[in-house]
């Protein structure tokens, strides 16, 4: 009978469509019934032992007091029923119909059904509940598939009989003898699998400032790896030593992370740098890491648990490999603020809870199918030079309309269709555009020079000058290009300014400020009131109450040119920035990683007032490792952007290579950090953008991604699905 039982609870797991309907399920007075089941309750907490709690208990499943509540009750013990729970199927050698749930961030809930014939009214009446929190409705028919998905699938490394460990892989080298551990290394798989997994660092040969490694500091405790299929930590032994060493002279920065056994046979060594995507887990006294050769995730449990010197210490490593300096150079509120973004999981009070979901679907399933593309070129007429790309992309909210850069041509796309509506040809390779006097002109960055392309004119009709080489420009106040405001902002390394080209003569820059160290200024952005966030090349993001010179928004003198608070960086380069139009959110663009930094304080903002030891935690969104497997590991964002509009900011847009990647904005401000939407799309993606919206127009939440690739354009609409985007990081 447990055969069968567990026969038919793996078809259901692998074939979600075959598991039986319960007919009762779709009648409007469903919602209010309960479950009741008897069966065993074990809790289990990593690194203890598991403990029966009850025999022959009583189970209940149904609403809570709230009529759009779920719970899940033992005896006197209940647990809300609902995504975080993550509700699951274990499955286990010996086929019993068993549950389980997490009860802390550490230990988890265990139910053995006593009468294993009732595993399909559990789970179809359990997904339901699950759909009911979430949607607030009773699923349909077609629902089916996406509702059974709402339960996962756990294992356990113990017998659920007996509670004895089971007979997994693990390297661990406890013995009694030497015998033992000699037989345990002979058969240890780390000879065997090290090549394939166990990732070792080796010096270069003729590269002698390595030959000294000197300890830095040492913990113990367990190891795992996590596999990517069942998005688990699987443990791969216990009572390791984690040791950080320095290679060579202290001043070169470079440390090794050691992982080793107890007789100190070595199994792993890694540089510390921010390729490993560093990650704390204080829930579970944990660190993560990814090896690039090979390309894995990996975790240490640390055995005490008060273990704080070692996390610190691999902060200060990661920032030292990047900045080349001591970490003590720092101000201990800078390294509190930096220790603190490495931790996964802090909560944020602030911010909205989604109200609906939504998955990206091509238009008219253009690309459905690859091999029948008809690629749609930009200017593909034999005057568009062979080796020209599309690469640059502004979009016009005012006119509908989208302009694409293609060499020394501007090609023009309908913003809803894709349609190609002409070609403008500009006899340069702009480096940078953007729309300006109420979208009437696209002015172009050229080898330091401005020049303002007439749409009407379809011509160059003016050049803006100014005695430095100008290396970025932008709008004074985010929405100005919609407006008649003529005035625009450029940057350089070491200055940021406006320029007036309403003013004659061979400078039209106004109050123009030169910092006298090099800040290594790289991308800015503005607010809707001008309030300016300037990320640099160190990773250092400088906030503004305006851009300096220019009249205070307020009207009440001029702006500062002195920041109100910087953001001290991670070391790695700020490619691309952006913030909210009320100036409450930054978002800021690294390779690897984007940054999402709330920006209020004491009813105002960053910009205005320094925030000092209370500078909050970014958020730092990374793909989830399953999907940098997908990459292959190259993963390398373009500048991502919020989407525009009266309805306020509620996604954001970036991509990698040929994939299209969105975050649910809203459920980013809850730190649900890996709600997003990864793409493929058919060739390499050179920029992107939500279709703009003027800025007092709605319906923003609903605009769909103008997709700019090598040699072709694309719309990515979004439409409102019945689906479940929530993606929890890796569980242990």
């Amino acid at each position: 009978k447990r055969e069968e039982t567990q026969e038919n609870i793996s078809q259901q797991t692998q074939h979600t469509h075959m598991f039986s309907w319960v007919s009762s399920l779709f009648s409007s007075s469903q919602s209010s019934q309960s479950l009741s089941l008897t069966g065993n309750l074990i809790r289990y907490s990593i690194n203890r032992a598991p403990k029966t709690l009850g025999v022959g208990a009583q189970m209940h499943v149904g609403p809570a007091m709230n009529a759009d509540e779920y719970v899940v009750k033992v005896e006197d013990k209940q647990w809300d029923l609902d995504e975080h729970l993550q509700f699951s199927l274990v499955s286990n050698p010996h086929h019993l119909a068993a549950f389980s749930w997490n009860d802390s961030p550490s230990s988890y809930m265990i139910f053995i059904l006593s009468d294993p014939s009732r595993v399909d009214e559990m789970i179809n009446t359990v997904s339901f509940f699950l759909w009911r929190a979430r949607y607030g409705e009773n699923p349909d028919r077609d629902d089916m598939t996406e509702m059974r998905q709402l339960i996962g699938e756990r294992k356990f490394p113990f017998d659920l009989e007996t509670l004895e460990p089971l007979d997994t892989e693990s390297l661990s080298t406890s013995g009694s003898n030497k015998q033992q551990k000699k037989q345990t290394r002979e058969a240890s798989p780390i000879q065997s699998r090290r090549k394939t997994l166990y990732p070792t660092f080796v010096p270069d040969d003729d590269d002698s400032h390595y030959d000294n490694e000197t300890e830095l500091y040492t913990t113990d405790g367990d190891l795992f790896l996590l596999d990517v299929q069942t998005n688990q930590f699987e443990q791969k032994g216990e009572n390791f030593h984690l040791s950080i060493m320095r290679l060579g002279d202290a001043s070169r920065y470079i440390t090794l992370l050691v992982i080793s056994t107890q007789d100190n046979q070595r199994v792993m060594s890694t540089p510390i740098n921010s390729t490993m995507a560093l990650s704390i887990l204080t829930d579970h006294n944990a660190i993560s890491f990814n090896t690039m050769q090979p390309l894995a995730t990996w975790a240490f449990m640390f055995l005490d648990e008060n273990e704080i010197r070692a996390k610190k210490l691999m902060v200060q490593c990661v920032w030292e490999s990047q900045y080349l300096k001591n970490f003590a150079d720092l101000n201990a509120d800078d390294q509190l603020y930096l220790y603190q973004s490495y931790i996964a999981g802090i909560e944020d009070q602030g911010g909205y809870e989604s109200e609906d979901y939504m998955d990206l679907e091509e238009e008219e399933d253009e690309y459905e199918d690859e091999d029948d593309d008809e690629p749609q070129l930009i200017g593909s007429s034999p005057a568009v030079p062979s080796g020209d790309k599309n690469s640059l992309l502004v979009d016009s909210a005012k006119h509908d309309r989208a302009f694409v850069v293609r060499g020394e041509q501007i090609g023009i796309f309908n913003d809803e269709t894709a349609e190609y509506q002409g070609m403008i040809k500009v006899g340069v390779k702009p480096d940078q555009i953007m729309l300006h006097n109420g979208e009437s002109r696209i002015l172009m960055a050229h080898k330091g020079k401005v020049q303002a392309l007439d749409l009407t004119k379809e011509k160059i009709v003016e050049e803006y000058q100014t005695d430095t080489k100008i290396k970025n420009i932008g709008n004074v106040q985010k929405y100005a290009e919609q407006t008649n405001q003529q005035l625009f902002a450029a940057m350089t390394n070491n200055s940021i300014w406006g320029m007036d080209p309403r003013v004659h003569g061979k400078d039209q820059s106004i109050n123009k400020i030169t910092y006298k160290t090099n800040p290594k200024f790289n991308v800015f952005a503005t607010s809707a009131r001008g309030q300016l966030a300037v990320g640099s090349e160190d990773g250092i993001i400088r906030m503004y109450s305006g851009i300096g010179g220019l009249q205070k928004m307020t009207g009440k003198g001029l702006n500062p040119k002195s920041a109100k608070t910087n953001l001290p960086g991670f070391g790695d380069e700020i490619i691309g920035i952006d913030v909210s139009g009320d100036g409450r959110w930054i978002l800021a663009t690294c390779k690897k990683y984007l940054m999402v930094i709330p920006t209020e304080i004491d009813n105002s903002t960053g910009f205005e007032k320094r925030m000092g030891k209370r500078k909050p935690s970014p958020r730092r969104l990374q793909l989830l490792p399953q999907d940098v497997m997908k990459l292959q590991g190259k993963v390398q964002f373009s500048p991502a952007k919020f989407n525009t509009g009266a309805d306020g900011e509620t996604w954001l847009v970036t991509s990698t290579g040929n994939f299209i990647v969105t975050w649910n904005f809203r459920r980013v401000q809850k730190n649900h950090i890996h709600d997003y939407t990864l793409k493929r799309m058919h060739d390499h993606i050179s920029a992107e953008q939500f279709v703009s919206m003027e800025r007092n127009a709605t319906g923003a939440n609903e605009a769909p991604i103008f997709v700019v690739l090598d040699n072709d354009v694309a719309i990515e609409k979004r439409v409102k699905k019945r689906h479940n985007p929530f993606q929890p990081g890796p569980q242990f």
